[in-house]
């Protein structure tokens, strides 16, 4: 193993115990501030973006190291935690915004409280948009969701999911 998939697989370690530990929802400023090797606010630095309505990228976070963007990309692809969009109010009590157009604030959270599968994620939805997403898929007859039952959290980020 070299260096680079070392420091992905110990940082992707804490984020899981972070999140794991905290048995509810963990911002990405926390493991930014609280996962040494995560952030990296010189440049060069990585971010990470998704692809959403209409193909447009969306910023996840960024500033992160290449080791925490690998990380970061790993525990979600790899389904180690679940993640949940939430409005910017979580982010707003640990003093921190993106000012950047394309960002959705996320919340990491234990897999066990993920609510459906995606095909490249765990997810955690309000039940009125879990029920929306399957019945899209449902009727476009796209292959890998699945409904899951949620195990419950010491506390939630619910009242924050739009």
């Amino acid at each position: 193993m070299d260096a680079m998939q070392t420091a992905t697989s110990k940082i992707a370690a804490l984020i899981v115990d972070l999140v794991n530990n905290t048995d509810g929802p963990v911002t990405l400023a926390r493991v930014d501030r609280d996962v040494p090797g995560f952030a990296q606010k010189n440049l060069p630095n990585w971010c990470y973006v998704v692809t959403g309505k209409n193909k447009k990228e969306q910023l996840v976070w960024n500033e992160m190291s290449k080791a925490g963007y690998l990380a970061l990309r790993k525990v979600i692809l790899e389904r180690l935690v679940a993640v949940q969009l939430v409005n910017a109010l979580p982010y707003l009590f640990e003093n921190c915004v993106i000012d950047d157009d394309d960002w959705v604030p996320t919340v990491l959270i234990p897999a066990k409280a993920a609510n459906l599968a995606a095909p490249r994620r765990l997810v955690r939805l309000s039940e009125s948009s879990r029920e929306a997403v399957m019945a899209q898929v449902a009727a476009s007859r796209i292959s890998g969701y699945r409904p899951l039952v949620p195990a419950p959290m010491r506390f939630t980020a619910d009242r924050f999911s739009p």
